[in-house]
């Protein structure tokens, strides 16, 4: 999740919904022959008497009742369950996993195309998976194509940014300028419905799955809003989605504002260009920076915007229990902009990446943080490949601020305005808060 190259891990900002509790992917580096791609698969010998058990239940629910153990659907959970106990944030249980992948077997009314051993394996995973937290989730080869679009801003959807609070899919943010955002969805409604299927008892994937369609294609959602009598419904039109994750301009004469709605590819130097840019037109003596409603993206964007304005301190620790999934991120004693006064406006929209900026920039004194109480996703999810095809989306590390605080808790601005988290829908330079930051921008008490 830390470098995020999705030629390999392209980018899972999961276009037509996701990215909400993504802050960033990476590929495993023990993610090749783990099944399915000619090679063995080595496990722990531990493991054996689950995996005998699942096989059992397997051939027990399949039409052919002699299961291979070298066949691919088998071969493909051994890979799912191994990567799941090396790789899992906290260390799991082996016959509890078993346990929730028989109980997908067996669950009256379940999907499974009957006897078909593909889809009963897709099934057990999925089960097993979701067993372990909101976040992580089984892609099997159809959703797993699907869900990887390019983070250079363009792919098909409705425009959401969803994660799971409390067992309800939940909006994070909508896209600026895509069809939810037009439509007046807000952050922090919850999606009740996706055409006539409920979302009780979906996955983020599923959600996804269903969200994405045809280009001009429309899908109704029902939307619960706190203090609304009556859920909402909406009908929104498939669209292209083009996202342009930093935009400026300059307020009140010498100072400058900078929107970032997403952590992408390129937001970094995007961010650079523009601050040149702004110096270029006249004095640059301060700063507003707008992660207001920005979902996350990728890590490694959101660590190198925070060392765009530091030049010392810590930027963000990420904890994990694989080694490799451990690491102090720092500021670089060069950051070109570490002198200028910044402004961060914030909201319940602001998650995952925008956090961890956010988190970054306040714990080092580099800035005061307005707005309301951020999202709180301090987690990160990595993406690892276990087939020619298939792949887990698995929770495999925390992230905390310079404190040593959790993420996961949200950040408290240190000026609070804008009392209705959700009024600014799609933030821009015109938002009341503005003029807000600018005053607090012209005292002394920024730095």
């Amino acid at each position: 999740m830390l470098a995020a190259t999705l030629g390999r891990c392209r980018s899972l900002v999961l276009a037509a919904v996701l990215a909400s509790s993504v802050a960033g992917c990476v590929l495993s580096p023990r993610s090749s022959g783990r099944a399915g791609d000619g090679h063995e698969i080595f496990i722990d010998e531990s493991l054996r008497p689950q995996l005998d058990r699942f096989q059992k239940a397997l051939a027990a629910h399949a039409t052919d009742q002699r299961v291979a153990p070298n066949s691919t659907e088998v071969k493909l959970f051994t890979a799912a369950l191994a990567a799941t106990v090396e790789d899992y944030v906290d260390p799991v249980d082996p016959v509890k996993l078993v346990d929730a992948a028989i109980a997908g077997l067996e669950r009256p009314g379940n999907t499974t195309k009957a006897g078909d051993l593909g889809s009963l394996v897709d099934t057990a995973i999925t089960e097993m998976i979701s067993s372990l937290d909101q976040h992580s989730a089984y892609l099997n080869p159809e959703i797993y194509q699907e869900l990887q679009v390019d983070t250079r801003g363009r792919f098909g959807g409705v425009g959401l940014e969803i994660t799971m609070r409390n067992g309800a899919i939940t909006i994070v943010s909508p896209i600026e300028d895509g069809p939810a955002a037009r439509a007046g969805i807000q952050p922090g409604d919850q999606l009740l419905a996706i055409g006539d299927v409920p979302t009780t008892g979906s996955s983020l994937v599923e959600a996804i799955h269903r969200l994405r369609g045809p280009v001009g294609s429309r899908v109704t959602l029902k939307i619960g809003r706190a203090g609304a009598s009556e859920p909402l419904l909406e009908t929104l039109t498939r669209e292209i989605i083009r996202i342009q994750s930093v935009r400026s301009s300059r307020i009140s004469g010498r100072y400058g504002y900078v929107r970032i709605s997403q952590f992408q590819e390129r937001t970094a130097s995007d961010l650079e260009r523009d601050l040149q840019s702004l110096q270029q037109t006249g004095s640059l003596d301060g700063l507003v920076l707008d992660l207001r409603n920005n979902p996350g993206g990728l890590l490694s964007q959101a660590v190198r915007i925070a060392q765009v304005f530091l030049d010392s301190g810590i930027v963000l620790s990420a904890k994990g229990r694989a080694a490799n999934q451990s690491q102090t991120y720092y500021a670089k004693s060069d950051g070109e902009w570490h002198k200028l006064p910044v402004i961060v406006l914030v909201n319940h929209g602001s998650a995952a990446g925008s956090e961890v900026v956010a988190a970054a920039l306040q714990a080092n004194r580099r800035a005061q943080l307005v707005g309301s109480h951020t999202f709180g996703n301090g987690t990160i999810q990595t993406i690892i490949p276990i087939g020619d095809h298939a792949a887990l989306r698995l929770t495999t590390a925390r992230m905390y601020g310079p404190t040593g605080a959790a993420l996961e808790l949200g950040l408290q601005p240190d000026v609070s305005a804008d009392p209705d988290p959700w009024a600014a829908n799609v933030p821009s330079v015109k938002d009341p808060i503005v003029p807000e930051a600018v005053r607090l921008l012209a005292g002394p008490t920024v730095q």
